[in-house]
Order: structure tokens, then sequence, then C-alpha cells
């Protein structure tokens, strides 16, 4: 007796494996995904094999039975395209909380850079500013919250951001606070906002890496010119404060050095605005393909 209707040997069978089938003999009336059209014919016929079958002499789908094993791969490939509903919101959900952060690091990128050129003479103008970076940083927050629950990088960089709140309440009520603590707390506070920065990268990789590899391979090198770059701070802090003592001219050299540093800050930004964009965009397609199956 065969172990297939058709008379097929399943053991023969090169796609067994990829369609996860126990054989359409095994079991009482055994089915299986994509199911075989010959197998299910002869379930409804009540036929045992297709030998026993009075038609299988003309019978097309007995002439192409060594072709339907690749007919039923490609129909369960066909099928991997269709995603659940969960992941279809969780898609949706991701494409609007990246647009809010997105649109947040704008308005903060935009108040940093003109607070830079009007100064601190302009009251009105340095409150509207204050009070805007405010409400955008509390939206910001709060969709990086929300963001944590696709991503652990997030739920970090949230967690990151509350210590960071909670130093700076303490830096403003503290206010006979010392020279040297104040410059540690900055210190500190500048240290959390690079390691946020960085999470940040990792976590819009970690998020793409299955949609789209160019642009997760873009924020991964994206973190890794961020990292170079504070390397570079850092160490041009350590020789300026140690120079600028021994040799006056350092000065000068070291003011060229910090302005080019800005520039390369602002280029970093201006990427990670522009990768950021895209990946709230690719989130926003997929979420549209797969709504409109």
């Amino acid at each position: 007796m065969h172990d297939s209707y058709c008379g097929k040997s399943c053991e023969a069978c090169e796609t067994k494996e990829q369609l996860n089938c126990s054989g359409c003999k095994k079991g009482p009336g055994q089915k299986n995904d994509g199911d075989c059209t010959i197998a299910a014919c002869c379930r409804t016929e009540g036929c045992n094999s297709c030998e026993n079958c009075t038609r299988v002499a003309n019978c097309e789908l007995f002439q192409i039975r060594d072709n339907i094993p690749n007919r039923r791969l490609q129909s369960k490939d066909s099928d991997d395209e269709y995603i659940d509903a969960g992941t279809l919101r969780k898609y949706k959900n991701l494409a609007e909380l990246i647009n809010i952060i997105f649109i947040t690091s704008v308005i903060s990128f935009v108040i940093t850079l003109i607070s830079s050129f009007i100064g601190e003479n302009n009251i009105l103008l340095q409150g509207i500013f204050s009070l805007c970076s405010g409400i955008s940083g509390i939206i910001y927050i709060v969709a990086i919250c929300k963001m944590g629950k696709y991503n652990s990088c997030f739920k970090e960089i949230f967690i990151l951001w509350l210590i960071s709140i909670a130093l700076s309440i303490i830096f403003l009520l503290l206010s006979d606070i010392t020279v040297i603590l104040s410059t540690i707390t900055a210190i500190v506070l500048l240290i959390l906002m690079f390691i946020c920065l960085k999470k940040e990268f990792e976590g819009y990789a970690e998020l793409t890496a299955g949609l789209s590899k160019n642009l997760s391979r873009n924020w991964e090198t994206l973190g890794k010119r961020f990292s170079l770059f504070i390397s570079l701070l850092i160490i041009g802090l350590i020789v300026s404060l140690v120079l600028i003592f021994l040799i006056p001219i350092f000065g000068i050299i070291s003011a060229i050095f910090f302005v080019i540093m800005a520039i390369l800050c602002i280029v970093l930004m201006i990427a990670k605005l522009i990768y950021m964009k895209k990946t709230a965009d690719l989130f926003k397609r997929y979420y549209q393909h797969y709504r409109s199956m």
C-alpha cells in the first residue's frame, strides 16, 4: 500500500519539510496547510488511492501530480505574505509614534539653532522657545515610552530620560550648588543624552532589520559615526583642558576644533531626522500594503 494517494513516496519528496507535511494518509482524514488537490479529491470520492478511481486515465490532476508539491509550496509562500491583525496594528502604531518623535525632534532642533543666534537678551522669544521646547519634550518622552512596547532600547531611553529630568530638577532646586557639583551634574546629563541618542539609533536599526536591510544598516552606520563623534569630542575636551594652559595659541586651535565639531553634530542630527522620516514612511507603507490585502 502506498503512503500517499497518488502513489508517490513521501520519503522521496523534496518539499515535505518545507510544507511541514506529515503525509496525506497519516491519521484519519489527515489534512495539511496548502492541502494537495489530489488528496482532497480522493477523500471526496472515497478512494484509497488514485489507482482505485475509475477516472484516473483521464484525470488532469493525476497527470500533473509531480508538480503539485511545488504548487503547494508557492501557495504557502503566498499565504506568508499575509500578516496577523496584531502585526498590522504594530506597523500603524510605529508609523504614528515615529512621526511624532520626528516632529518633536525637528521642533527641538530648530529651537536650539535659533536660540543660539538670538542670545539671552530677548527674554520674550526665549520664554516662547522654552515653552515650546518643554511641550515638545513631554510629547517626545511619552512617544518614546510607548515605543518601548515594541523595542527594549526605547524602554531604556525612557528610564534614562526620567533620570535626566530628576537630576535637572535637583540642579534647579539647589540654588547654593557649588561650581564643581554643577559641572559634574552637567557632564552626567550630557553623558545620559549621548547614551539616549546611541540607544535610539540601535532601536531603529533593530525595528527596521526585518523590513529594510538597507535602512537598518544606515541606522547602524549612523550609530557608529555618532560613537566616533563622541570619542573625538571627549578627546578634544581633554586635550583642550590640558594644553590651553600650557600653549596660549592653542585656544584658537581649540575654538576652531569645537566649531568643526558643532557642524558635524548638526550634520549627524540632520541625518538622524532624515532616517527617522524614512523609518516612519517604511512602517506606513507596510501598514497600507497589508491593510489593502
